[in-house]
């Protein structure tokens, strides 16, 4: 088999009897061979040293005997195969020139392709050209072009190639998806939303394109609709830790506590010190009457993100909890944050409060009789 990866070569006399294995296999794939003129060399095909087949030679003495494998190294290229070798009883002279009928706009795509996974956008992007020169309504191409050109930060160039991909091929999802994630480092909103709503339309299984999707739609105020996408990434298994974090806050945000917690926890599984998320969080757990759980988390967001409100609701958590000398000093620091902000409608909120709660004024309960 041309391309089996355990094939190998045997070896039988011509009059017949047992086949034997030859010396010359390698250890990966030893396929299509030919014969020289006179019968004594065997060229055959193998990946022993690449992902592409490479072309080895052996002598075969007069009993069959056959030598260990030479690699011809310099008859091809790195990134090119040679499947299927021949002998061509020529002097080297009678040769002027071989044309490589073979190689055609999907032969450039590929290596276009080979090079961008290598990280070598430059040579992509010349093979992606070379694609578009063969066949000029080749939309793949283009979305390849674009995406080499976006690499090196030729973002307007590839928003010109992603955009004729587009007009070649209008249901290319992945071109849709990619032109409205450049559109919206170019701060496009609107057609970002108009290219990945199309995206999302023509491949719904794509978790990523319904994770942007739902941040797009956030953005331009329509958080119902936001809503429905975001739940459909985290469904979809989406790697974009913002989309449970923007799901986490919209079902805060309409106080659906208990269904934003395990979002939030997700957010701080891959993101331990996201400090949003630990603050909200904790009001969430609070509201749940996970309380004890609330202000450690709420600890851990006063820590890594102070602000008067987190101060002042872990202040009133400790309160509940009597533990009063702890509240007294958050509610006072509390206070100097919300004073810093010019917040006067908080500050007057933890004013009151502690006007209210006399041992949580700044001074520590004093000792029974």
């Amino acid at each position: 088999m041309l391309l089996q990866p355990d094939s190998e070569l045997y070896i039988v006399a011509a009059s017949g009897g047992e086949a034997r294995r030859m010396r010359c296999n390698t250890t990966r794939m030893n396929s299509w061979h030919s014969w020289s003129p006179n019968g004594r060399w065997l060229v055959f095909s193998s990946k022993a040293f690449s992902p592409y087949t490479q072309l080895f030679l052996t002598h075969v003495d007069a009993e069959g005997r056959d030598t260990p494998p030479v690699l011809l190294e310099n008859f091809v290229p790195p990134n090119r195969a040679a499947n299927i070798p021949e002998f061509v009883n020529l002097a080297p002279e009678r040769i002027a020139r071989i044309r490589e009928q073979f190689v055609d706009d999907f032969s450039y795509w590929h290596s276009g392709n080979d090079c961008m996974n290598t990280r070598d956008y430059a040579d992509a992007a010349k093979a992606y050209r070379k694609a578009i020169e063969i066949n000029p309504r080749f939309a793949n191409a283009y979305a390849g072009l674009a995406m080499a050109l976006a690499a090196e930060g030729r973002t307007d160039e590839a928003i010109a190639q992603l955009t004729k991909a587009i007009e070649i091929e209008p249901a290319l999802a992945e071109a849709r998806f990619n032109l409205s994630g450049l559109l919206v480092s170019r701060r496009r909103m609107p057609e970002a939303l108009a290219q990945c709503l199309e995206a999302v339309r023509l491949k719904p299984d794509n978790a990523e394109a319904q994770s942007r999707l739902g941040a797009l739609l956030l953005a331009a105020g329509k958080p119902a609709e936001a809503l429905e996408h975001l739940k459909e990434a985290v469904r979809l298994g989406t790697p974009d830790t913002t989309a449970y974090h923007n799901l986490a806050q919209l079902l805060y945000a309409t106080g659906k506590y208990a269904e934003a917690i395990p979002h939030y926890e997700e957010v701080l599984r891959r993101q331990p010190n996201h400090a949003s998320a630990v603050g909200n969080l904790g009001v969430a757990l609070a509201q749940a009457g996970r309380v004890d759980e609330a202000i450690e988390r709420l600890y851990k967001a006063v820590q890594l993100q102070p602000n008067a409100r987190r101060l002042f609701v872990l202040a009133k958590l400790l309160d509940s909890r009597e533990r009063a000398q702890e509240a007294a000093q958050t509610a006072a620091k509390a206070l100097e944050f919300a004073a810093a902000a010019k917040d006067d409608a908080l500050r007057k909120e933890i004013e009151a409060w502690r006007s209210r709660h006399p041992t949580g004024a700044g001074s520590p309960p004093k000792a029974g009789p």
